[in-house]
């Protein structure tokens, strides 16, 4: 049995009031769901953990609703994203309201020369990675968020973002030249040598 089926078939258990198999789901998606969360808040755990409560509230209450018209991390990515823009409308009527970032896990860079790259290369790179992305617009950090971290297809993104396949290449696209455009902007300011 592939995984998407095992997670189809949590699923129909979750819809018929199994307990456990929410318990088995929610250790299967905790550590992606945290990380993507993480990866667009700049919060503190308290507010993430909520967010993640919130996702498996929804799952619990819509395991029934699942059709399998995409797979089931979509549906679930799909959620936490709409758990995320309640949380956000939330936040931006209180007062203190809050920004938005992306936490990088960036590789180091390999040098043409063969050799690995020493500590400061490596960290070097990953600060100017950070500082790159941090400057691309929310829809261009999220689409590649979603392709890279969390290895999803232009198919499941449109499912989780709700929007045609079309402004998914279109945005991806335009996420991956702003990201060029910006890293060459971040090395003229911090060059380090090669």
């Amino acid at each position: 049995m592939n995984p998407s089926s095992a997670e189809a078939l949590l699923l129909a258990r979750i819809a018929r009031g199994d307990q456990g198999a929410l318990d088995v789901l929610y250790a299967l998606y905790r550590p992606r769901l945290w990380r993507y969360l993480q990866g667009l808040l700049a919060s503190d755990a308290g507010q993430i953990e909520e967010i993640m409560q919130d996702v498996f509230l929804a799952v619990w209450h819509r395991a029934a609703t699942f059709r399998g018209e995409s797979s089931v991390a979509a549906w679930i990515f799909s959620i936490a994203r709409h758990q995320l823009h309640n949380a956000r409308r939330h936040a931006q009527r209180r007062p203190e309201g809050h920004s938005e970032s992306l936490l990088v896990d960036a590789e180091g860079e390999h040098r043409s020369d063969g050799q690995e790259p020493s500590l400061e290369e490596v960290v070097v790179a990953r600060l100017a990675l950070a500082e790159a992305l941090a400057r691309l617009s929310p829809h261009h950090r999220e689409v590649l968020d979603l392709a890279f971290h969390h290895g999803f297809s232009l198919d499941e993104m449109a499912t989780i973002l709700h929007v045609p396949l079309g402004t998914i290449k279109s945005r991806m696209h335009a996420a991956r030249r702003a990201l060029a455009i910006s890293l060459d902007a971040v090395e003229e300011v911090v060059p380090h040598d090669r």
